[in-house]
């Protein structure tokens, strides 16, 4: 999508055919996208896609249809569905993940709380992913969804004060599912922004989605008047202050540090800095680290012209648990149609002025390196809170490195099922 390529594959016009033998076959309507198993992100599109990413073909098929027409594949934007259907592109819209992500997605549009909308960011985790592994299909943002029996806000029968330690999106959900639920809540953040480690994967330009989804935090946590307070650690001595009964962290993890020769001079950074503070880089960068922040990295800095290579220890990139193959396929095609050097089985040895030096199929190679951006994963990083009587749990990165599903569904189930 967005760029130059040639169409192969069945074309609009032999579509066209295909209609005219469905129409005589006596269907009713037609429910269309693009795509096949070779090109599975247009029927299935990861948060790479744009909106409406199958709507002009849609359209283009209406022309020759006497049955409705309906377009699915990112659709979950209500103004872009409300226009596709109102200025008769198409007769309707279908839309799964949207729903999954939020059950109320069309009453909250019937009574004008698009806001209230819990969007969809496309990861797949919660439901084709877990799909594909033969486990239910819910969301990762939603584990109640199709699982309403293991998931239910009920009030709690106990008020129990509880802070919350860390403001990532573990942290924001578990506040609010606290405040649901009727517990005093406190949300702490150690520094002076919410989001965690999420603000900087929502950077991107094409992260749109992740960026609503932390509007729709900001908006839930103010609303259900939830304290927030900044640029404060939570410890012991904190939580004696505050007569807590439960304390929940989710502090997230702590980058790894690669101690190689070079590795603390200014051409170099960490991904979160380089995508949080608008670095400036030359035109030949590497990106060590070859997991899902390595690589849309990698990705979106080749997208502006530059010259990338990624180095990476493991035998292969993406090695992510419980990445989505629509997803890693599609970023492996975007590395390969940016033309990014992807070394395997490499071990970064040493970080100079103007390139890097890496022992890669036995032998030491040498990669023009103007910048070098580290991407080589995260430690989990827990707060110890060891105080008799007051309830503590863990949840999220700081237990084990993982996703949003992790850490969602990680606080779901503390407030929800052991509070």
């Amino acid at each position: 999508p967005g760029q130059d390529y040639t169409e192969w594959g069945r074309s609009l016009e032999e579509s066209i055919s295909v209609v005219r033998l469905l129409e005589k076959a006596g269907i009713d309507a037609l429910d269309t996208d693009n795509g096949t198993y070779d090109s599975w992100h247009w029927a299935h599109p990861p948060t790479y896609m744009p909106d409406a990413c199958n709507l002009p073909e849609a359209a283009y098929i209406k022309n020759f249809c006497h049955v409705p027409v309906l377009v699915s594949g990112k659709m979950g934007n209500p103004d872009t569905a409300l226009k596709a259907v109102a200025s008769g592109a198409v007769d309707a819209v279908a839309m799964a993940r949207p729903i999954l992500a939020d059950n109320e997605w069309a009453k909250k549009v019937r009574g004008g709380r698009v806001d209230d909308i819990r969007p969809c960011i496309g990861c797949h985790n919660g439901c084709f992913g877990r799909l594909t592994r033969g486990l239910n299909v819910s969301c990762a943002l939603n584990p109640s969804s199709l699982q309403e029996d293991k998931y239910i806000v009920t009030p709690a029968k106990e008020k129990k004060k509880v802070i919350v330690a860390g403001g990532g999106v573990g942290g924001m959900e578990a506040a609010r599912l606290c405040r649901l639920r009727g517990f005093d809540v406190a949300l702490y953040e150690a520094s002076d922004h919410l989001g965690g480690s999420f603000r900087a994967a929502a950077a991107p330009d094409f992260k749109e989605d992740d960026r609503k989804l932390l509007a729709w935090y900001d908006k839930q946590l103010k609303e259900l008047d939830i304290p927030v307070h900044m640029n404060t650690k939570v410890d012991e001595d904190l939580v004696r202050a505050e007569k807590a009964d439960v304390v929940i962290v989710t502090t997230g993890a702590l980058k790894k540090r690669i101690p190689i020769p070079g590795f603390d001079r200014e051409t170099v950074c960490d991904a979160k800095e380089y995508l949080l503070e608008n670095r400036k880089i030359g035109d030949d960068i590497v990106v060590v680290g070859g997991g899902l922040t390595g690589c849309e990295v990698a990705n979106a800095i080749a997208e502006l012209g530059k010259k990338v290579s990624i180095v990476e220890m493991q035998d292969d990139i993406l090695q992510v648990p419980d990445l989505c193959l629509v997803n890693s396929n599609m970023l492996r095609d975007m590395l390969k149609f940016n033309n990014v050097d992807v070394f395997c089985s490499a071990a970064l040895k040493e970080i100079g002025e103007d390139c890097v030096t890496i022992s890669y199929q036995g032998e030491t190679k040498l990669i023009k390196a103007d910048n070098v951006i580290m991407a080589a994963g995260y430690n989990p990083d827990p707060v110890k809170i060891d105080i008799p009587g007051v309830e503590v749990y863990q949840a999220g990165d700081c237990v084990s490195v993982g996703n949003l599903l992790t850490a969602v569904w990680g606080v779901s189930d503390i407030v929800l099922n052991q509070l």
